[in-house]
């Protein structure tokens, strides 16, 4: 057998052994997370877009000059989570109030900081893919705030926002005051029933998360959010459309794909801190413990990335 020959029978078989393996990576993924499909063609279909974002992943955490690394996860066979909507220029002047702010006079700001450790942060929730993420934040916004004020921690309603009016109020409406106008404040999701036609039923329940308006942070201020974190969890809208970002496993996270304009995802900052001299803000996302680092990520902090700073608000 000449020299060719043995070459060529090499990288057939490499070929065969790559196409085992990757096929045996697929079928422990599906089975990992209980994943089946109506026929072949669906199949492949999902594989081919698991198999993108493996060879993503792959890439990825083999250079050396990104600071966080990405791992398959059960979104792997899935098209974005998201879907992008712009943030237009700001159409009236925003007034920040001031007693939830921390002065310039105040003491020097700590290095690190996180809300987690005082025990006003819920648990991670799941949103799967219909959930109104930004209902879910809002609700966690609100008992984050409700916590600090009263030492109570309650797991607050996102259906109850929706239903009455108060979900996608996206892009500088008052979240937090149509909160407080339309509903008088939110019920526990074990007391909260929803009604057969998801109309408002506030009256089925007693309202516990009182909130009084919204506070805006202004636009790509991340010195102000630093400033008013110590005071209250922060709600964000982002850009989360990059496979790296559904594939985020821990570290840093800084996409240069991401747009700080165009956002579709919405996240509880619940703190921030530094590594290795680079900064960071603790983010909550509502997509499972499973995810990310137990449910969280940490966004790069300093250069808006991904938009963090450019529609970021907090209840009063």
């Amino acid at each position: 057998m000449n020299t060719l020959a043995i070459l060529c029978l090499l990288c057939l078989t490499f070929g065969l052994s790559q196409q085992t393996s990757q096929d045996d990576e697929w079928q422990t993924w599906k089975q990992t997370h209980q994943k089946s499909y109506s026929n072949y063609k669906e199949e492949m279909y999902r594989r081919k877009i698991w198999q993108k974002k493996m060879n993503h992943i792959n890439v990825h955490n083999n250079r050396v000059d990104k600071q966080y690394t990405l791992q398959m996860n059960r979104f792997g066979d899935q098209e974005s989570m998201t879907k992008k909507k712009l943030i237009p220029q700001l159409q009236r002047p925003i007034t920040l109030k001031q007693d939830n702010l921390v002065s310039s006079g105040d003491a020097a700001a700590p290095t690190s900081f996180d809300w987690r450790t005082k025990g006003v942060i819920g648990a991670v929730s799941n949103q799967g893919q219909i959930g109104d993420v930004e209902a879910i934040v809002a609700a966690e916004s609100v008992a984050s705030l409700q916590a600090i004020k009263t030492g109570q921690l309650f797991n607050l309603s996102a259906e109850e926002i929706d239903d009455c009016g108060c979900g996608e109020q996206l892009l500088i409406k008052d979240i937090f005051g149509c909160i407080r106008s339309k509903i008088g404040g939110l019920c526990t999701t074990q007391t909260y029933k929803q009604s057969p036609t998801q109309t408002c039923n506030k009256e089925s329940c007693q309202a516990v998360g009182m909130v009084s308006g919204t506070n805006f942070i202004p636009h790509g201020d991340e010195a102000e959010m630093g400033k008013a974190i110590l005071k209250s969890p922060l709600m964000v809208y982002v850009d989360a459309s990059h496979p790296s970002f559904e594939m985020y496993s821990e570290g840093i996270y800084a996409e240069d794909s991401c747009s700080q304009s165009q956002i579709d995802h919405v996240l509880q900052v619940v703190g921030y801190g530094q590594r290795d001299n680079k900064s960071y803000w603790i983010c909550k996302n509502s997509w499972g413990e499973s995810w990310g680092i137990n449910g969280y990520i940490w966004i790069e902090r300093g250069r808006n990335m991904c938009g963090i700073a450019s529609l970021a608000i907090y209840p009063y």
